[in-house]
């Protein structure tokens, strides 16, 4: 089952970013939001390994986005590779403090300047 709502839309921003994203799913009774992607081509994916780049979802019903977080004693909740490895997963864990993402919801994943929308939160 495709997790985003158009298949071709996925086909072509994995063509354009190199990166294949498997999807979004709640995690710790859903304070968290978790999306796990896979890097398909290494020099188009290296965005993805930029330190530099925010992640951040944001939730298209009501327009607001959620962070990565950034604890004192474990840092930010994301992958720690900087290079990027091709077939590697790469995840990273947003805040969703006030549970304003639900399952069932349509969200967009921002990683730099690729923009993952409409995928639907499990």
């Amino acid at each position: 089952m495709d997790r985003c709502a158009g298949a071709s839309r996925k086909s072509a921003t994995e063509k354009q970013s190199g990166i294949r994203l498997s999807g979004i799913k709640l995690s710790a009774a859903a304070y968290m939001p978790d999306s796990r992607c896979r890097i398909v081509d290494a020099e188009k994916g290296a965005p993805l390994a930029d330190r530099k780049a925010r992640p951040y979802v944001v939730d298209q019903k009501t327009g607001s986005r959620v962070l990565l977080p950034s604890p004192p004693t474990v840092g930010v909740l994301r992958q720690a590779s900087t290079t990027p490895i091709e077939q590697r997963t790469h995840f990273a864990l947003f805040a969703n403090p006030e549970r304003q993402i639900g399952a069932g919801d349509k969200v967009t994943v921002v990683i730099g300047n690729l923009r993952a929308e409409d995928l639907i939160v499990e």
